[in-house]
């Protein structure tokens, strides 16, 4: 599926879709609430986002599984084949210089005493093995500054061996990835049932246990390259149907019935990305790409950077930034802090990571525009 196709109104030269911006804001201001304290203004309180806002890391791994693997088959399409050194390249440079500057920051502190940082906590986040560390034992104090590179880490696997799959598998992917992803469900099942391989900090937060919430949406982008799925899909996957399958998915999470839970929960949210990627007039796309969400979405990966220093959720000592994690100086030191590194950091190494190694699609014209 390629980015001009899923949206009329992408861009043929760069395949930017504004729409996953908007997505990607909505995700990251979610996992912001989870981490805040409850707000309330007479009856209207922020309690709910508290409570489900972590299905933000959810909408996360459904647009990295869609696009990332849509940018792939479009290269193969455009080239015949897929460079995974190009590939590699451009993720080094998109996500090491600003998850390095941030884990930079955080040992500079912890070595100042303002805050507790345990070398394994420091040096799995690192080296991207952050959602096994750990190995027994769960969250506290001095894993907490880096509790959110677990979804990175299990991003990170997936960029390492998703590539490696298409190059290796260029015929019958779409049925070798559903058994791999019904082989992962099993295995869930079974480390669900056994106490003795129920190790790590958090279970949900391994690769093994949860990759196919990003597998699954790069399964659905493998079928939707295939014109008449595409056409099917364009004609029953709408955004209102798939935000009455995320009400589904509440209303199952609320009256326990965990297999319909799970099921909705890995589709709803690729269902909600491709019913505003697919019908791009719809008042949701419109919503989507109004320019505050853009912006938001553009900072998104370094606001869910800085986010861990300033929401401090289950941190019970005080304050690292002291006054700064106070509402609402949070707010405004978390989105100072996540523009500087988008426009110093993350978007100069971007605009590098292309000229080393241009995609398919190069993306927002003004990641490539040089200054």
């Amino acid at each position: 599926m390629t980015a001009e196709k899923a949206n009329p109104r992408a861009s043929k030269a760069s395949g930017y879709i504004p729409s996953l911006d908007g997505w990607r804001a909505l995700a990251v201001l979610a996992v912001i609430s989870v981490h805040d304290t409850v707000h309330r203004a007479g009856p209207v309180s922020t309690a709910v986002l508290n409570r489900e806002g972590h299905r933000g890391v959810n909408l996360f791994f459904a647009i990295s599984g869609i696009l990332i693997c849509s940018r792939l088959l479009e290269e193969e399409r455009r080239f015949g084949k897929i460079s995974l050194r190009r590939f590699y390249i451009r993720r080094v440079c998109r996500i090491q210089p600003a998850a390095m500057l941030y884990l930079a920051v955080v040992g500079i502190m912890a070595l100042m005493h303002r805050l507790p940082l345990t070398l394994g906590a420091f040096l799995s986040a690192a080296l991207y093995f952050r959602n096994y560390y750990p190995f027994h034992g769960g969250i506290n104090n001095a894993t907490e500054f880096t509790n959110h590179f677990w979804s990175l880490s299990m991003e990170e696997h997936f960029y390492l061996l998703f590539p490696m799959f298409l190059v290796l598998c260029v015929k019958r992917r779409a049925v070798i990835l559903a058994v791999i992803a019904a082989l992962l469900a099993v295995w869930n099942a079974i480390v669900s049932g056994t106490p003795a391989l129920q190790f790590g900090p958090v279970l949900v937060w391994r690769t093994d246990v949860s990759l196919n919430e990003i597998l699954i949406p790069a399964l659905i982008a493998i079928l939707l390259s295939t014109p008449s799925i595409q056409q099917s899909a364009i004609r029953w996957i709408h955004p209102w149907s798939a935000l009455v399958l995320a009400v589904a998915l509440s209303v199952f999470a609320k009256f326990h019935v965990p297999a319909l839970s799970v099921v909705a929960g890995i589709l709803v949210y690729p269902l909600l990305l491709l019913g505003t990627m697919l019908h791009p007039q719809s008042y949701l796309t419109r919503f989507l790409e109004l320019a505050p969400l853009r912006f938001i979405g553009r900072i998104s990966f370094s606001l869910y950077l800085w986010q861990q220093l300033l929401f401090t959720g289950t941190y019970t000592g005080p304050p690292p930034l002291g006054v700064l994690a106070a509402f609402p100086l949070n707010f405004i030191t978390v989105f100072a802090l996540a523009t500087l590194t988008y426009y110093f950091v993350e978007k100069p190494m971007i605009r590098l990571g292309h000229q080393l190694a241009p995609p398919a699609s190069p993306g927002r014209s003004d990641i490539e525009k040089v200054s």
